[in-house]
Parts: structure tokens; sequence; C-alpha cells
């Protein structure tokens, strides 16, 4: 099993007032062809997914559509910091664990 290991996304970031939203749509892109390339099995999200507890909608819709399904792929997001913006179906359990 491969496992790719990942932590402090903050989608939604901004810097100095300016949008990061191309930034973070260029990291998305790269990562899923990183996983793609090196048939990833099993994705580790930890801390910090959003830079805030209520994202922007460019952020949402920007990890709405990275874990659209497209190929089999597990994502476990550990419950913690990354908790604030993901859906409230997520913060049900301890972990969010999704095919991806």
């Amino acid at each position: 099993m491969r496992l790719l290991h990942t932590s402090d996304w903050h989608l939604g970031h901004t810097l100095h007032d300016l949008l990061r939203e191309r930034e973070h749509a260029a990291f998305l892109a790269w990562l899923r062809q990183t996983l793609h390339d090196h048939e990833v099995d099993a994705l580790v999200i930890a801390e910090d997914v959003f830079d805030a507890a209520h994202p922007p909608p460019p952020a949402q819709r920007g990890f709405d559509c990275f874990t659209t399904p497209r190929r089999h792929l597990e994502a476990f997001i550990p419950r913690g910091d990354c908790s604030p913006g993901m859906p409230e179906s997520f913060l049900d359990s301890t972990t969010y664990l999704t095919t991806i």
C-alpha cells in the first residue's frame, strides 16, 4: 500500500488581503497528478485543510472538486484543527474517511 501524508493546506488563506486561489488550485492539481503518477492508495490530510472556520466559497469549491470521485483512493482526515470548515457530516466522527 502506498500512503502519502500531507498537512497544513490552509485553503482559503490570504496574504496581505491578496487571494491565493490560483496557488491553492495549482497545489490541488499538482497533488492529484502526484497521487496518480505514484499510484498512491491512501492520502492522509493532517491538520488545517482550511485556513479559517468558515472558508471562503472558492476554498470550499476547491476542496469539493478535489474530493470528487475520479479514481479509487482512500482519504483519511483526522479530526482536529482541520475540522473548521469541514462539512457537518464529517464532524460527527473521529475521522473523515472517503474514497476519492
